[in-house]
């Protein structure tokens, strides 16, 4: 009963993870037509776990880091591969939770919504996997 229990709250969990896409189309006058492809997830594991599993994640798949920001409570990074720029925000929503949103712009819609989820994907892969670092809070409740 257990486990049929925790099956179905794996799948569900699968369906309805947090998960919000959107497409939209933009023309610049310089190069065309563009998708950007927006996607968020909220994971449960600090800013700075989730910006650092990230990094890994991007440096795993040869995705090239341009550029990076880091401010209190908002992190974000800057990343290209030949034909897609990527902007990845993190967001800290509690101290153990926090909002990623993912934009991509490229000529193919395809390839932005593959690159999103697939970025998310390892990235909660690369999360799982992975002891999450001891905070402040954790080290003093010991």
């Amino acid at each position: 009963m257990i486990q049929r229990n925790f099956l179905i709250v794996l799948v569900f969990s699968l369906f309805f993870s947090g998960c919000a896409t959107t497409d939209e189309k933009r023309s610049d006058l310089n190069s065309g037509e563009n998708n950007l492809h927006l996607a968020g997830q909220t994971v449960n594991y600090s800013v700075d776990w989730v910006d650092e599993a990230t990094r890994g994640v991007l440096d795993k798949m040869d995705i090239m880091i341009t550029g990076d920001s880091s401010h209190p409570e908002k992190k974000s990074i800057k990343a290209a591969t030949i034909d897609q720029d990527i902007l990845i925000e993190f967001l800290s929503l509690t101290p153990t939770s926090t909002r990623m949103n993912i934009n991509i712009q490229s000529p193919d819609r395809q390839k932005t919504k593959t690159t999103a989820n697939e970025i998310f994907y390892q990235t909660r892969q690369f999360l799982l996997a992975n002891k999450r670092p001891k905070t402040n809070a954790q080290e003093l409740n010991r």
